[in-house]
Order: structure tokens, then C-alpha cells, then sequence
């Protein structure tokens, strides 16, 4: 049970870890181009992370692709690991990583260019064979 709590805080924090700093980066770019609308800006960034994909974030977790649907983001991970050897109920970790990502989006400056433009956020997690693990979409409060 103890090695089950200890994947489960090595999980969250990584995703956690990783849900930052990537929407910081994406964006950070994205605002630093200049002469582009705002769309054009994403989808050149976007296409510069997914050649970089797969990449490995920390020891469990790998991202795949990252894909632009209107105005939402798409992050597709893997997490290296069969879903039967992860926690039967990863709602707990998903809401935990969820809250901390909002507050990101909401309260950091630098994530600016994603309020003002309205783009949505969506995770996809899945399991080293495809299975679907969890998903979530953050959207901007005003």
C-alpha cells in the first residue's frame, strides 16, 4: 500500500510539475513572436514541441503530441505504466493536478495570452498500451 501512495505523490507531482511548465513555455513562446495572429503563433509552436515528441517529462510520464482543435490545446501523455498498476481511483490525483493546473492558468502572468484569447486547455492521459487513463479541459475565468 505504502509503494501504491508513493507512484501516486510521484505521479501527481510530475504531472503537476509538467502541466506548468509546459503551458508556460507554450506560451511564453507563442507571446514572443511577433507579426503573426494569435492562431498562426500556436500552431508554429505547436509543430515545433511535436517535433520534439515523444518526450520523456520525468520517469513516468511521456508526452506524445500536442494537437490544436479551433481553440483548444490538446496535450496527449502516456504514463509508463499499465493502468492495472496504477490506483484504481485516480480521480483524487486528477482533481489535484486539475486545481493546481486552473490556478496556474488564472493566476499566472504569464499565461496571459491564453486568457485574453480564450483557448482551452485539454489533457489526455493514457496508459503505455492506449488505454485511457483520465482527461480534463481548463478553460480561463475571468
Amino acid at each position: 500500500m505504502e509503494t501504491g501512495k508513493k507512484n501516486h505523490k510521484r505521479l501527481l507531482f510530475s504531472v503537476i510539475t509538467f502541466v506548468i511548465a509546459f503551458g508556460l513555455a507554450f506560451f511564453v513562446t507563442t507571446k514572443l513572436m511577433s507579426g503573426n495572429s494569435v492562431m498562426a503563433q500556436a500552431k508554429a509552436e505547436i509543430e515545433s514541441v511535436n517535433k520534439k515528441c515523444p518526450m520523456k517529462i520525468d520517469e513516468m510520464t511521456r508526452l506524445d503530441s500536442v494537437t490544436l482543435s479551433e481553440k483548444t490545446v490538446n496535450y496527449h501523455y502516456v504514463i509508463l505504466k499499465l493502468k492495472d498498476s496504477l490506483p484504481q481511483d485516480m480521480s483524487p490525483a486528477m482533481t489535484e493536478i486539475k486545481a493546481k493546473a486552473q490556478d496556474n492558468l488564472d493566476q499566472n502572468p504569464k499565461m496571459g495570452v491564453i486568457r485574453n484569447n480564450q483557448f482551452s486547455l485539454k489533457y489526455i492521459y493514457k496508459d503505455k498500451v492506449g488505454e485511457p487513463l483520465f482527461d480534463f479541459t481548463l478553460q480561463p475565468k475571468k
